[in-house]
């Protein structure tokens, strides 16, 4: 079976550490998480008050683990006087610590609709993985399967990938389930071997990332679990209680469709 597990920008909404929210999920017996080190400020504070050799022992015990960077232009990583070079510079320490703990950072997800050229990320020596984007955000780019297709960078570099489901939901004109299917199908194909894992939630009229068993596109999310695409299932619905007893449900209905 495929790592398994939760972001802890699900946990968003609580006002606990990292570390209390990595113990959360741990008592859930996940074997695969995310952790989101965004805003800026907020991946300061983790990395100034959060990070030490404690919660690394504790997040070591992952299988899978990924990070969630912030939302900036990285274009400016050439300027030394931006938030960037902070950025990046806390990134390369971030896995520096987890490589000496004898675990790797198995992937960095960026959003790629603020950096202005995307060649960038073939700069650092870091896993950078780039996602499929949400209406909500600006421009068009990275939204559809074509903007990956027709990106020449991406067809020549080793650049990874995350097909969030939900986002690809999202942008989809018609949402018969032939046709989003179909577009699921075309992401899995172009990003082929380097696609990393899967960013797995629905929908609600209150939230584009809800837990899936209490979505109202359940069932459409459902047909993606259903076929088994076999990368690590990174789960981003927000939680609407800290509560075991809803995460294990969730993480059982994800593991239910590997199991088949």
């Amino acid at each position: 079976m495929q790592p398994i597990g939760f972001s802890t920008g699900d946990l968003y909404d609580f006002d606990v550490p990292i570390a209390e929210k990595v113990s959360f999920f741990i008592e859930t017996g996940a074997t695969a998480i995310e952790l989101l080190l965004g805003p800026f400020e907020s991946m300061v504070h983790f990395y100034m008050n959060e990070l030490n050799e404690e919660l690394i022992t504790k997040i070591t015990q992952f299988n899978f683990i990924s990070i969630h960077a912030p939302d900036l232009n990285y274009a400016e990583a050439e300027n030394s006087e931006t938030e960037v070079v902070e950025a990046i510079t806390m990134l390369f320490e971030i896995v520096r610590r987890f490589n000496l703990a004898g675990k790797r950072v198995n992937g960095i997800v960026v959003h790629p609709y603020k950096t202005e050229n995307i060649t960038t990320f073939s700069k650092f020596n870091l896993p950078f993985l780039i996602e499929n984007m949400d209406k909500d955000k600006d421009g068009e780019n990275f939204k559809h399967p074509a903007s990956f297709q027709c990106w020449p960078y991406f067809l020549l570099n080793s650049l990874g990938c995350v097909l969030d489901v939900q986002h690809a939901y999202e942008t989809i004109r018609d949402h018969k389930a032939t046709n989003f299917l179909n577009r699921i199908k075309v992401f899995v194909d172009i990003m082929g071997t380097r696609l990393n894992h899967l960013h797995v939630s629905g929908q609600t009229s209150d939230s584009h990332h809800s837990l899936v068993r209490l979505s109202e596109n359940r069932e459409a999310i459902e047909s993606v679990l259903a076929m088994r695409i076999p990368v690590p299932k990174i789960l981003e619905g927000v939680f609407p209680e800290m509560s075991l007893d809803l995460a294990c449900q969730e993480l059982n209905l994800v593991r239910r469709f590997e199991n088949c």
